[in-house]
């Protein structure tokens, strides 16, 4: 089993071979918080959700 790079925009594979277009993420998947277009191997993260993974969760409200 290969351990596929998820990590960069552009250059993301999974699959068994990892010879499949990916997106970023530790799941190959924007992390579960967006939508991956394999086309551009990268994400469109949920509202609620930023970074090219979508990782970094959004800060909502006002700041202190």
């Amino acid at each position: 089993t290969c351990r596929c790079n998820t990590y960069v925009t552009g250059d993301s594979w999974g699959g068994p071979l990892c010879s499949l277009p990916a997106c970023p993420g530790i799941d190959g998947n924007c992390n579960g918080h967006g939508s991956c277009n394999t086309a551009s191997q990268s994400c469109t993260c949920s509202m609620e959700w930023l970074g090219v993974d979508c990782s970094i969760p959004a800060r909502t409200g006002k700041p202190p």
